[in-house]
């Protein structure tokens, strides 16, 4: 049997030595502000908790777990104490009740709670009967947690083992969803994605829960809010109800979507910089456990891994390129190609390696800078082909013997207003010389 179906005979066992009308076995959460219905007995048309959870506050059951100890209630309708208890109790009838806390070792667990239609049904004879049954329950309820903690743990760790092997073996967005589909799986939340930071853009990658049409796939800017207290303090940020919480506000994401709780864990790179941000978020008000932070943040660690060797893989690829294109100058120059044909395979060349859209070059003849060998869109062949010495921004860049990248070309002072137009009117934004 398990624990429910134990938890159920027991009760309808109970009703054999001390009868009641209503028996409930209550399961503390986690949290340890709520108390959940885990299994109920009853005589009565309609549930005393028809919602299966209840708050601590203003119940019989929150004072039982807190003093550790029995408590009896003879008549609910001249008792002034646990107002939330006693409203309950009386739209539907019920007038006296006795509990007995569920505890394994000085641990509250819970509370056997029997309740009866009629007052004064219950005193000290009662609970000295009912003592040795809530032991029972108690080592039932223990015994339970730890088998569902040890398979929770065994687990994680299959699946931990198994990311580890698909860092090698998936591409990276495919190993994000699978990373954030096990975060939504194990947590229980309903949305999980994973944020990763770049200079100054970050993207939103394996998102899990949701339609990734429904958010920005990459954004420019620097982290605000929740990120960036993340990335400050560098460790995981919980909030149970992310629309009442006045210090970080929720960002565009969150809001749009009505997302209230709220895990967040950054995402270390091998030399302990903060490079991304797991996030696990649910539709309701959350309170995450230890263990749950715990877990994230070692899927969280693995992601970092793969996103790690996935700007390793590409550095490699882009210095394979690299190499590639000098492999082709240096064969041409050795083939003796006249200055012709040379200089065009050259800025090709570069042009495609750094991804611009034009590339050329500036001769110096004489006192003037001549044009040469053009590659890429011919829109820029407008550009006057000669030049005097010194002039715009290509003389300032003679001047001062040094590259110069300009990332807003209308900004730049040097440029001749005439190429300015130019530039305007088809769309360049910026220049590397």
């Amino acid at each position: 049997m398990n624990l429910k179906e134990i938890c159920q005979t027991l009760s309808r066992e109970i009703q054999k030595l001390v009868p009641y009308d209503r028996a409930a076995i209550n399961i503390l959460q986690r949290d340890e502000k709520f108390f959940s219905v885990y299994a109920e007995e009853s005589r009565l048309p309609t549930s005393a908790i028809p919602e299966g959870v209840s708050v601590r506050e203003g119940t019989a059951t929150s004072w039982v777990l807190d003093h550790k100890e029995p408590l009896i209630c003879r008549d609910a309708l001249k008792d002034p104490r646990f107002p939330l208890t006693h409203k309950r109790y009386k739209n539907v009838g019920l007038r006296s009740y006795v509990i007995l806390p569920l505890m394994v070792k000085g641990k509250v667990l819970g509370a056997l709670n029997l309740g009866s239609l009629k007052p004064r049904c219950y005193g000290k004879k009662e609970v000295a009967i009912l003592s040795p049954v809530a032991e029972i329950l108690s080592l039932a309820i223990e015994n339970s947690n730890l088998y569902e903690e040890s398979q929770r743990r065994e687990e994680t760790q299959k699946l931990l083992k198994e990311l580890s092997q698909d860092i090698t073996s998936l591409d990276l967005d495919s190993l994000l969803k699978k990373l954030t589909a096990s975060v939504r799986e194990v947590l229980k939340v309903d949305v999980s994605d994973v944020r990763v930071f770049g200079g100054d853009r970050w993207r939103l990658m394996g998102i899990s829960g949701i339609d990734p049409n429904l958010v920005p796939s990459a954004r420019t800017g620097t982290a605000f809010g929740r990120s960036r207290w993340i990335i400050e303090h560098r460790k995981p940020l919980l909030i149970r109800d992310a629309m009442e919480e006045k210090d970080l506000p929720s960002g565009k994401t969150v809001k749009s979507l009505g997302l209230q709780g709220y895990l967040g864990v950054p995402l270390f790179s091998k030399g302990g910089e903060v490079i991304g941000v797991l996030r696990a978020l649910s539709y309701q008000p959350r309170d995450f456990t230890q263990d749950e932070v715990d877990f994230s943040q070692q899927l969280a660690n693995g992601a970092a891994t793969a996103l790690e060797n996935a700007r390793l893989f590409e550095e490699v690829r882009r210095k394979s390129r690299e190499l590639e294109s000098l492999i082709k100058v240096n064969r041409a120059v050795a083939a003796l190609l006249d200055r012709k044909t040379l200089l065009p395979r050259i800025a090709e060349e570069a042009r495609s390696l750094i991804k611009m859209d034009v590339a050329s070059f500036r001769l110096i003849e004489g006192d003037s800078m001549v044009r040469a060998g053009y590659a890429g869109n011919t829109d820029l062949l407008d550009l006057r082909p000669k030049m005097q010495l010194g002039e715009s921004i290509t003389g300032r860049i003679i001047r001062e013997a040094r590259p110069i990248a300009i990332k807003h070309i209308q900004d730049e002072p040097t440029i001749i207003e005439e190429h300015r137009d130019v530039y305007r009117k088809r769309g360049y934004h910026s220049f590397l010389g």
